[in-house]
Order: C-alpha cells, then sequence, then structure tokens
C-alpha cells in the first residue's frame, strides 16, 4: 500500500511540475494559440487528480493503525492538516479552471 501511495505522489508531484514547465511554453505563444493548447493541455491535470485520489485513499488506509496514537504524534497532525490545506486548495484551483475556460 505504501507503494501506491508513492505512486500517487508521484503522480500529483509529476502533474504540478509538467504544468509549470507548460506555462513556460505557453508563455511564447500566442493568445488564441496558448489557449487552444492550455484545453489540450487539461487532460494532464486528471492524471494529477488520480494521483491526489489514490495519495488519500492510501493514506487513509497507511494511517488507520495509528488513529488511535494520533494525539500523540504531534507531526502527524501536521501532515494531515496540510494534506487537508492541499485537498482545498486543489479543489479551488479546478474550480477556477472551470469558470476560466466556460
Amino acid at each position: 500500500m505504501l507503494i501506491l501511495h508513492f505512486i500517487g505522489l508521484v503522480m500529483g508531484l509529476g502533474t504540478s511540475f509538467a504544468h509549470a514547465f507548460l506555462d513556460q511554453v505557453t508563455s511564447k505563444m500566442g493568445v488564441d494559440e496558448a489557449t487552444k493548447f492550455r484545453l489540450q493541455v487539461m487532460v494532464l491535470s486528471k492524471m494529477g487528480h488520480i494521483g491526489i485520489t489514490l495519495l488519500l485513499i492510501s493514506g487513509i488506509y497507511l494511517i488507520i493503525p495509528y488513529w488511535s496514537t494520533l494525539p500523540h504524534h504531534p507531526w502527524l497532525i501536521v501532515k494531515l492538516v496540510l494534506v487537508a490545506i492541499l485537498i482545498v486548495l486543489i479543489f479551488l484551483i479546478t474550480r477556477g479552471v472551470k469558470k476560466q475556460i466556460k
């Protein structure tokens, strides 16, 4: 299960890095061409969402044994809070991108 967790992490981070490099490429394009290119690259975002979902599902499975001792692990609590913030940010960004497309 830990391997699936790391695969989800790589899929999520890889998508972010890919978008960063693709944004550099689109900054050199014209407005119409960049818009068409970004719409075609939105498929890459699905891979990121699948990775984050895989990360979340495997993370829940991995944390079940530690749930009863959670108050004794402050760094684990910090990690869970950061994951919750990440999920909210991904939701807000996805929502904002969908509004821009329409």
